[in-house]
């Protein structure tokens, strides 16, 4: 029950960044280095539920993006592929990184959000993930489809990630 909460809510926060940032008005995204910071919270509990996502610049026509997110269990990191995979019968993907020319990470089974076109890292490897990205300057993911061994791949700029966490609440 909580896996799918943490779904949802992820699948909202998401679509809410993209279509705040695609939309046109008169105000300006906040902005940190590549990255855009969308503010929100829980319309029942004033909780903080703002995250900061950056596009991919490899994403071959696909709604790629990277981001942290404030979620009822803390900061939690978000792939969105953009693109449905299967995964396999626990609705999980094999995801590996590698930030700059470091040694690559992975790969490691990644959840899926509702509608499988995204993925959250586990809990266990976020503060580990973040304190080496915001050192860092690009990151790229590859996700594989176990169930019919489809490979994605995306590369983020990690410009600005320092800043654009310190808006969120979660991540102090």
């Amino acid at each position: 029950m909580f896996h799918f909460a943490r779904a949802a809510a992820a699948v909202l926060l998401l679509s809410a960044a993209c279509a705040v940032h695609a939309q046109k008005s008169t105000a300006q995204p906040s902005t940190h280095g590549d990255f855009v910071f969308v503010a929100n919270s829980d319309p029942f509990t004033d909780v903080d539920r703002s995250l900061v996502y950056t596009a991919s610049s490899t994403s071959e026509g696909r709604d790629a993006a990277l981001s942290w997110s404030c979620m009822e269990d803390g900061l939690n990191v978000i792939y969105r592929h953009g693109k449905y995979l299967g995964g396999d019968e626990d609705d999980e993907v094999l995801v590996r990184y590698r930030i700059d020319a470091g040694t690559p990470y992975g790969p490691s089974w990644w959840g899926m959000l509702q509608g499988h076109e995204a993925t959250w890292m586990p809990m266990s490897e976020i503060a580990a993930f973040t304190r080496q990205a915001r050192a860092g300057g690009t990151v790229i993911f590859e996700v594989v489809d176990p169930l019919d061994g489809e490979r994605l791949r995306d590369s983020f700029s990690l410009r600005g990630l320092g800043p654009a966490l310190g808006r969120l609440s979660c991540a102090n």
